[in-house]
């Protein structure tokens, strides 16, 4: 075993016995809580994967446009943490996630979900990406269409007004710049 291991393993063997430890975070996320694992910010547990996944779909209301779990360890700010312990406490009272949502939008509208639902006019954002790349992807196979089929199309050969003693001519000054040293 060597060094680096031994640290790790001792540092876990501390933790798992209560030793007091260094916070997790410093930042004002935690407001006033030493660490998340305090807070109860853990996605073990019975509710730990239904509270991140409500919590990826709650965009934080501090301004960064990030999700509610995103925000809470990139940005620290003071929202998120809040919303994660409603969400958390809502989860405990046994509520599903359809009425968890259903409570923040009631509380700030349409613009807390990092999604609209897909339901209504709503549906265009969904559609529209996509009749676009179909339209774009016909477009360009239309034009690529026509300019492979107007390559084949060759020129028509036209007899030329020069007559053969100025090609002969032509030739032998070409040769003469070919052999010129530039």
């Amino acid at each position: 075993m060597n060094a680096a291991a031994a640290i790790l393993l001792a540092a876990s063997v501390l933790h798992a016995h209560g030793t007091p430890q260094e916070p997790l975070s410093t930042g004002p996320a935690h407001a006033g809580y030493t660490d998340a694992v305090t807070m109860r910010h853990s996605h073990d547990g019975p509710h730990g994967e239904d509270l991140l996944r409500i919590e990826l779909m709650i965009r934080c209301t501090c301004g960064c446009t990030l999700d509610t779990h995103t925000c809470q360890y990139q940005m620290q700010c003071g929202e998120s943490p809040v919303f994660t312990q409603r969400i958390l406490a809502a989860l405990e009272a046994g509520e599903s996630e359809e009425v968890i949502l259903a409570g923040f939008v009631a509380d700030y509208g349409q613009e807390i979900l990092g999604a609209p639902p897909r339901e209504g006019f709503n549906w265009v954002g969904y559609v529209t990406p996509w009749v676009a790349f179909v339209f774009s992807g016909l477009l360009i196979g239309f034009f690529l269409r026509r300019n492979v089929a107007r390559g084949r199309e060759r020129a028509p050969v036209v007899d030329s007004d020069i007559s053969d003693t100025d090609w002969q001519r032509l030739r032998q000054e070409m040769k003469a710049l070919e052999k010129e040293d530039w």
